[in-house]
Parts: C-alpha cells; structure tokens; sequence
C-alpha cells in the first residue's frame, strides 16, 4: 500500500453548512456569502438586492477569485 493511503486523515473540518430556503436561491462559491444573500431575501429584498449583497461579501471573504470589477483590470 501507498505511503499516501496510509497518512493519517486531516483534522481540518472540510464542511460547510446547508443553506436552505423556500422562496428563493442564492448560489456563490463562498458559504458566507450565500448566507448574506439568502438572509436578504428572507428580509423582504429582491433578487437584485441579494445579489449586490452577495456580490460585497464575495469581494471580502475571496478576494483572490473575486472583485467589484469582475475580470477587468
């Protein structure tokens, strides 16, 4: 057997959790950001309000992958 299957497993907690919802959807690539856009909704804004929600806490919590300018340099 592999040296690689037999390491110990990571102690590190890999999950993250399930954000559910009954009259909207919020889909980003970090969970907190998520959180603020389904958090949104569920205090009465619109899609438009979660989004732009989302979208600054996206630029706070992955700022590597994620900026206000999108792609542009």
């Amino acid at each position: 057997m592999s040296r690689a299957f037999r390491q110990n497993t990571t102690q590190k907690n890999t999950y993250y959790p399930q954000l559910l919802g009954t009259h909207g959807a919020v889909a980003t690539e970090h969970y907190l950001a998520t959180k603020a856009g389904a958090d949104i909704l569920g205090g009465g804004g619109n899609a438009v309000d979660a989004a732009v929600g989302a979208t600054f806490v996206e630029g706070v919590v992955n700022p590597q992958m994620f900026t206000l300018g999108g792609e542009c340099p």
